[in-house]
């Protein structure tokens, strides 16, 4: 019978249901119950070698051992818990060998450990499409590529393509930008952003793919992923972040572009192999709108790099662009775009107290329009108040970083979102937040634990506008106001943000279940 048994555990809610299972049975046997996490971070991997000092995710994982020990050791169980560091697959085969484990018990929930047991190291390596790319992200999908692409490039080789004319080779990562040449377009200008993405799309593949996996981020590449996976005959996976038929707006921005990208979302979506929504509600509008078969289509969240994103002291950044450190604000950080709701909370500012200051970091407007919209709205607010600071570009990370720290309350006012990685940023530097309760934001923000959920009540049909536009800013700042006058509710918000990222959003996890899906997908087609 069993006497050794090791438990691999993932610091989720997985691990509660393979415990439930295993529990009877070591009692039973009066089996020894061995816990490991496996931290396989960059400073897990290179802790002994550069005698790094432990992340903040080693000692979350660390705590969350000890914790689980002493409650099975509590309940009568002999048990002992290790924290071991580096590839997964590899450790719990050394802890199995070391310990002369009779059973492995482990569910395949989140890092899908056995999903790297049974498939091996097999993706040779995997190629991300996307426009967006460090120096040139302006909005969460860009966030998303870059930490994704670095988190996957510990554990396979990855090529990025990408907009623009980036050129970077670190170990396992490449990033080569494409350009475009637009001498002799005489199209409309509003096309050439559409024509464009479709001509680098053409250049992505022209240039050659000897990737196993290529993977798509935003409509902007799927015309890409599209030629990939017809001509080079490999699997084709798609992250949705948004959705063309729900941002009906676009149409300003693209003219009759809008409609090029509502057919390739569709058409790529529709045919590939695998479709990741960030969210379960963005998983549930992928249903609603388009023909994937159910097990074609997977929820893997965004996430948050801990380690840079967290409270830090300077405020020079703050300084640079005349705001009063000692003297609280709330804070805006993104495009402005509708689908932002930028306009929204300028209009609010018109209802909320006075003793604080309100901070806009909003650039990249999507059209003219909006740009002359978003001044006229912002020249209103401030005839009747002070304190208010439009900072129109978007900021280099380490600003950002300092703004979100010091931030009294920080504001998503978005009417669609299907994540909103924005929120998770701000609770990872312990700034409490007020959202609106659309989209995946009800997914990372806890409306009365890590911040507050304004409600808002919608067209069911383009443009997707609030119906009572009016009532929603109030709301927005009623919100506010509660926050800004009770500091003590704010600091409890803004712990309980930094603890929900710690506990749920772990880019090496995402990496992880990425690896998986595209393991299986390989396998499947090795089968075939």
């Amino acid at each position: 019978m069993y006497q050794q048994i090791l438990i691999p555990l993932e610091n989720s809610s997985a691990d509660e249901t393979i415990l439930a299972h295993i529990k009877p049975l070591a009692r039973l046997t009066n089996a020894r119950i061995h816990l490991v996490h496996v931290a396989d971070g960059w400073v897990a991997r290179n802790f002994n070698q550069l005698q790094l000092a432990e992340s903040e995710e080693m000692k979350q994982d660390r705590l969350y051992l000890e914790e689980r020990q002493r409650e099975l050791i509590d309940d009568g169980f002999f048990c002992d818990a290790v924290l071991a560091l580096g590839e997964p697959s590899d450790e719990i085969i050394k802890l199995a060998r070391e310990n002369d484990i009779d059973l492995i018990a482990m569910t395949t929930h989140g890092h899908r450990f056995i999903s790297d047991i049974l498939y091996g190291a097999t993706v040779d390596k995997v190629r991300l499409l996307t426009n967006e790319y460090p120096p040139s992200t302006y909005g969460g999908a860009g966030v998303h590529v870059e930490y994704l692409s670095r988190e996957l490039a510990k554990l396979m080789p990855v090529e990025v393509r990408c907009f623009g004319d980036q050129k970077v080779k670190s170990g396992n990562l490449t990033v080569r930008g494409f350009q475009l040449d637009m001498t002799g377009w005489n199209c409309p200008k509003e096309l050439r952003s559409t024509l464009g993405a479709v001509q680098r799309c053409v250049d992505f593949n022209a240039a050659g793919i000897d990737a196993q996996i290529v993977h798509c981020h935003t409509w902007y590449t799927h015309w890409g992923g599209i030629l990939a996976q017809k001509n080079y005959g490999i699997p084709l996976v798609i992250t949705v972040h948004s959705l063309e038929p729900l941002r009906p707006w676009k149409r300003e921005q693209l003219g009759g572009g809008y409609d090029f990208s509502l057919w390739v979302e569709k058409t790529a979506l529709e045919i590939a192999d695998a479709v990741i929504a960030v969210s379960d509600e963005t998983k549930a509008d992928v249903a609603r709108l388009f023909k994937v078969k159910k097990e074609r289509l997977h929820v893997i969240y965004n996430g948050i790099d801990l380690d840079e994103y967290r409270p830090v002291k300077s405020k020079d950044s703050l300084r640079k662009f005349g705001i009063d450190s000692e003297k609280p604000y709330l804070l805006f950080v993104g495009r402005i775009t509708r689908q932002k709701g930028i306009i929204h909370l300028v209009r609010a500012i018109e209802f909320m107290d006075k003793n604080f200051q309100v901070v806009l970091c909003a650039g990249a407007p999507d059209t003219p329009e909006i740009a002359r919209e978003m001044k006229r709205a912002v020249e209103q607010a401030r005839r009747a108040r002070d304190g208010i600071i439009w900072i129109d570009q978007m900021l280099d990370k380490p600003s950002v970083i300092q703004f979100y720290s010091h931030a009294a309350v920080f504001c998503c006012p978005s009417i669609y979102e299907p994540f909103g990685i924005i929120n998770l940023e701000a609770m990872a530097c312990e700034t409490a937040v007020v959202a609106s309760k659309v989209g995946g934001i009800k997914e990372v923000v806890v409306d009365g634990e890590t911040g507050f959920l304004v409600p808002l009540a919608q067209m069911k049909e383009s443009p997707f506008e609030p119906l009572y536009p009016g009532k929603f800013e109030r709301d927005l700042a009623a919100k506010i106001n509660e926050l800004m006058r009770d500091e003590k509710l704010r600091e409890r918000f803004g712990r309980a943000g930094r603890l929900r990222a710690e506990n749920k959003f772990s880019w090496r996890a995402i990496a992880r279940e990425t690896k998986s899906l595209y393991q299986s997908l390989i396998a499947k087609k090795a089968a075939a």
